[in-house]
């Protein structure tokens, strides 16, 4: 709201009003997502689409992103809701927005391997060695999104025949400097 707030301030309504647009799609796929426990991965896709061009129109269009999903993968496999978004929030909030990089990526892919589906989310930003200074000089902040993200597919476990697991890789250029991270997330079926 309040990226749509100071488009209307600064005479951007075109601007606002694409925004408001975009975003009441996202809430209304959000809340009819969020009644499921698991998803088609095309309609998780498509709600991260819409999620990454509205910081697209926040961030002035300042970062670019990319999909590649095995053949077949949208209509084969289900996961949780929102299970990428906050992976890659942290990445836009965290890595890109924070880089002075001209180029600024997000690269999202998907492939099953057997009776396992690996997500990867690849940034270009900053790495988390450098977030976690910026963080630590911002007071009385506290990520809570990846944690909760934690505890939900804990609990989801319980319920339904998955297993998840994520990790992060810091990402270096030639030199040894950090060039974004990469995250992992893997989803085991425990019955397929």
């Amino acid at each position: 709201m309040t990226a749509i707030d100071a488009l209307i301030a600064t005479g951007q309504s075109q601007k606002a009003s694409a925004y408001l647009a975009k975003f009441s799609k996202l809430v209304r796929q959000v809340l009819q997502l969020s009644e499921k426990q698991l998803i088609s991965l095309e309609d998780e896709i498509n709600t991260l689409k819409l999620y990454l061009q509205l910081e697209q129109l926040r961030m002035q269009d300042s970062f670019d992103f990319s999909f590649k999903i095995g053949e077949g993968l949208e209509e084969q496999v289900e996961i949780p809701p929102m299970l990428l978004q906050p992976f890659v929030e942290n990445a836009i909030i965290h890595g890109l927005k924070a880089s002075m990089k001209d180029k600024k990526l997000i690269r999202i892919s998907c492939e099953k391997v057997g009776n396992k589906v690996f997500f990867t989310i690849e940034d270009n930003g900053v790495g988390r060695k450098t977030a976690d200074i910026n963080k630590s000089s911002i007071k009385h902040h506290t990520s809570m999104g990846i944690k909760l993200t934690g505890d939900r597919l804990k609990m989801m476990e319980k319920v339904l025949p998955i297993k998840t697991n994520y990790f992060y890789t810091d990402l270096f250029d030639e030199k040894g400097t950090p060039a974004g991270t990469k995250v992992t997330i893997e989803i085991t079926y425990q019955n397929g």
